[in-house]
């Protein structure tokens, strides 16, 4: 997931949280395109997780004559090591469906957790998203400054003996992940969410904010409760010169999490301008 902040250094004060003033705008009028000039199409459909028959064969040759969960996780897990697709090449910029990723074996970390539980369910696996909170880490691209954050796949429910059942982590990324970082569980929408904003931000770099307007519009339909994504909204509006927009969709941003310094930092440079 990319979170867009301006061009500009902060310091924050540590230990303070500071509440955002009540959004006097209508967060529906931030997605209908119409201050933008921008046209509402078809919506956005696209099944991320669909697998092709290829994948499907690739599933059910590697945990043939698995036993147990434990044994169809330890084969798929292998399965993508001989395989080549635990070395994907790592793109953090490429945010792909679990079809793409497969074929291309190019992604991020995105991309192959939405690949790892796609297949990991055609197993029959309880695979879900967790969110992990690593240090932040900044990367750029012209006047927007991302930043990034990570997430992996939980696979829960794992029998370890009769009476003990175990969860495992599969993450791509080893060098992001550790088991002192905390994480939580997210949603499928939660996930689908952080695709489409990973694709807007993808195409702002590209120049089509039109395009990135409408991923960020069907994230926020698909779940509107994540702080990052009305953050990036409110970075499409500043840049086309919409600053109450703006301001209004940091505002949102801050009302699900006061202290989202993305929002913040953002905020306060529309204020200043």
């Amino acid at each position: 997931m990319k979170n867009l902040l301006p061009v500009v250094i902060l310091f924050l004060l540590p230990g303070c949280v500071v509440q955002p003033p009540a959004s006097t705008a209508d967060t529906t009028h931030l997605l209908d395109g119409s201050l933008l000039g921008i046209t509402l199409q078809d919506p956005i459909e696209e099944n991320i997780f669909a697998l092709t028959p290829e994948m499907r064969f690739w599933v059910r040759n590697k945990i043939r004559h698995a036993t147990s969960d434990r044994s169809k996780l330890q084969r798929l897990v292998q399965g993508l090591i001989d395989d080549g697709l635990l070395n994907l090449e790592y793109d953090q910029n490429l945010t792909r469906p679990a079809a793409e990723t497969f074929e291309q074996r190019r992604g991020n970390c995105l991309s192959f957790s939405i690949l790892f539980v796609s297949l990991a369910r055609e197993a029959g696996l309880n695979a879900t998203f967790q969110m992990v909170e690593i240090p932040p880490s900044f990367s750029s691209s012209g006047e927007l400054v991302m930043l990034n954050n990570h997430i992996n796949v939980l696979v829960t429910r794992i029998r370890a003996s009769t009476s003990f059942h175990q969860n495992h982590v599969v993450d791509f990324n080893t060098a992001e992940y550790s088991g002192n970082y905390q994480t939580r569980r997210v949603s499928d929408n939660y996930a689908i969410a952080l695709y489409h904003s990973n694709v807007a931000v993808e195409q702002l770099q590209q120049g089509n904010w039109e395009v990135a307007f409408l991923h960020l519009r069907k994230a926020l339909m698909t779940d509107a409760r994540v702080p990052g994504i009305w953050t990036n909204l409110g970075v499409i509006y500043s840049s086309r010169r919409f600053p109450a927009e703006a301001i209004a969709a940091y505002q949102q941003a801050l009302q699900i999490n006061p202290a989202f310094k993305s929002a913040l930092v953002n905020l306060i440079a529309a204020y200043e301008a």
